[in-house]
């Protein structure tokens, strides 16, 4: 066998085998080249601990907040209160102050309760004045600024309370009703003379008011008599009043109604009969006639005169 060709080959092969195992460590090499290229490089620190640098605070993570969906509010509707409106100032009604009336007679003003005081006025007919209270059966009035009296039975209250209404609950009629009585008195009279065959009287104003002012001054005073309060007679009475005469009488009774005085006067027997026969005498011709309440008790008056 030949020898050189058995050397030849077994160096082809050898030759084979080493460059095989230089291309594996070379790629070995470059794998681990590029493993330590592609390191990140360790930080200063981690290398070289205790070296003095003060190490850097590692940074954490701000966390991730994951933003929820807003809820959308809907509103819920407000009912507002109504604004309450302003109360209405309505006005105070104004309390009407109580005065009274003066009848058809007219009354007088007194400085205290009773004919005992001074008078100090008189109130003509529905003449008025502001009331101010009671005492008994008289009325207090403010007149011309100060307290007065006025007998109550001649005035009528208007307008003052229940209680304050009159000065005596018990007077049997109005002031009308009074004058009416007066009508129906002198009628009367008028009737017992013509049935005695006597004219009738013929009715006298100014005798009227004497026998009125007399009346009341009796009912004011709860007393009946012939003389006045100031001492007044009749015939002083009469011509105050205007009657120029040449003969005057007077006849007076309380009760309480008309028929009542007159059967008081016509029940009178002669020759006891003093307010019959003036009645019927023959020698007066005129009269005039007054019937003033007080309380449950009436005056009549009743003055005869011969102009």
């Amino acid at each position: 066998m030949d020898r050189s060709l058995f050397s030849r080959q077994n160096w082809k092969r050898d030759g084979l085998m080493v460059l095989g195992w230089l291309l594996v460590v070379g790629l070995a090499v470059a794998l681990v080249w590029y493993s330590f290229g592609n390191e990140p490089a360790a930080s200063p620190s981690a290398d070289k601990p205790g070296d003095g640098v003060t190490p850097q605070p590692q940074l954490t993570a701000s966390p991730t907040y994951v933003l929820l969906p807003t809820a959308t509010l809907t509103p819920i509707p407000q009912t507002l209160p109504s604004p309450t409106p302003a109360p209405t100032v309505i006005p105070p009604t104004p309390t009407p102050t109580p005065y009274i009336v003066a009848g058809a007679d007219g009354v007088n003003v007194r400085t205290g309760p009773g004919t005992n005081h001074e008078q100090v006025g008189y109130i003509d007919p529905d003449g008025q004045a502001d009331f101010v209270g009671t005492e008994g059966d008289w009325v207090q009035i403010r007149y011309d600024g100060e307290i007065a009296y006025v007998y109550g039975p001649l005035v009528t209250i208007v307008q003052a309370q229940e209680a304050e209404a009159t000065a005596s609950s018990e007077t049997p009629a109005p002031t009308g009703e009074i004058v009416a009585w007066s009508e129906e008195l002198a009628q009367l009279i008028n009737q017992q003379r013509v049935a005695q065959g006597l004219p009738a009287y013929t009715y006298s104003e100014p005798l009227k008011q004497a026998a009125l002012l007399h009346a009341v001054d009796c009912a004011e005073r709860g007393e009946l008599t012939h003389i006045g309060s100031d001492g007044s007679t009749l015939s002083v009475r009469v011509s105050r009043a205007g009657y120029d005469s040449v003969n005057v009488s007077e006849i007076a009774v309380t009760g309480a109604t008309p028929q009542s005085a007159m059967e008081r006067w016509m029940g009178e027997t002669p020759p006891n009969d003093p307010h019959r026969s003036q009645v019927l005498s023959a020698s007066m011709k005129e009269m005039g006639v007054a019937v003033v309440a007080a309380g449950d008790t009436c005056y009549f008056v009743a003055v005869f005169g011969r102009p």
